[in-house]
C-alpha cells in the first residue's frame, strides 16, 4: 500500500517540474500553491494565459482555492449523499484514465512541442509491451525524465 501510494503521488513530482521558474517568485502563496497541485490545477495553469505574471500567479492562487473547495465540498456531499443513496462504483477507474487522455490530446492541440508529447507517448507504450505491467507507470516515468535530460539537457523549453 505504502508503495502504491508513493507511486501514484510520484507523477506530482512531474507536475511541478514545468511550474518551478512560475512559482519561484511567489509571495506568500507558494507553499500553498505546490500543496494545492492537483491533476486539474496542473491543466489549467499549463493553459497559454495572454496577461502578465502578477495576473498569472493571481490566476494559478484562485484556481487552486477553487479547485481544493470543489474538492472538498464535493467530497462532504459525497459523503452525505452516500448514506442515502445507493451507488456501486464499478466502471469508474475508466474515468481516471478517460482524463488523462483528454488532457494529454488537449495539450497536444495546444502547445507547439508535440514532438516532446509524442515522444512521451511512445516511452510509455514501450514501457507496458516491455516491462511487467505493475512497474509500468515508474519505468514510463524515468524514460520520460532521460528522454528530457538528454533531448533538452535540462533547458527550459518551449
Amino acid at each position: 500500500v505504502v508503495l502504491l501510494t508513493l507511486l501514484v503521488n510520484f507523477r506530482h513530482l512531474f507536475y511541478g517540474l514545468p511550474l518551478i521558474e512560475e512559482y519561484r517568485e511567489v509571495k506568500g502563496w507558494k507553499a500553498y500553491l505546490v500543496y494545492a497541485l492537483t491533476d486539474e490545477t496542473f491543466a489549467l495553469t499549463q493553459q497559454k494565459l495572454d496577461m502578465d505574471r502578477s495576473d498569472r500567479i493571481r490566476y494559478y492562487v484562485l484556481i487552486s482555492l477553487l479547485d481544493q473547495s470543489y474538492w472538498v465540498v464535493g467530497s462532504i456531499i459525497g459523503l452525505i449523499l452516500y448514506r442515502f443513496i445507493p451507488f456501486s462504483t464499478n466502471g469508474v477507474e475508466f474515468a481516471m484514465t478517460a482524463l488523462f487522455f483528454v488532457l494529454f490530446f488537449e495539450a497536444m492541440r495546444e502547445t507547439r512541442v508535440r514532438k516532446d508529447g509524442f515522444a512521451s507517448l511512445v516511452l510509455c507504450l514501450l514501457s507496458l509491451v516491455l516491462f511487467p505491467k505493475e512497474y509500468f507507470v515508474v519505468i514510463s516515468l524515468i524514460a520520460i525524465t532521460l528522454y528530457i535530460i538528454a533531448v533538452k539537457g535540462g533547458r527550459n523549453h518551449e
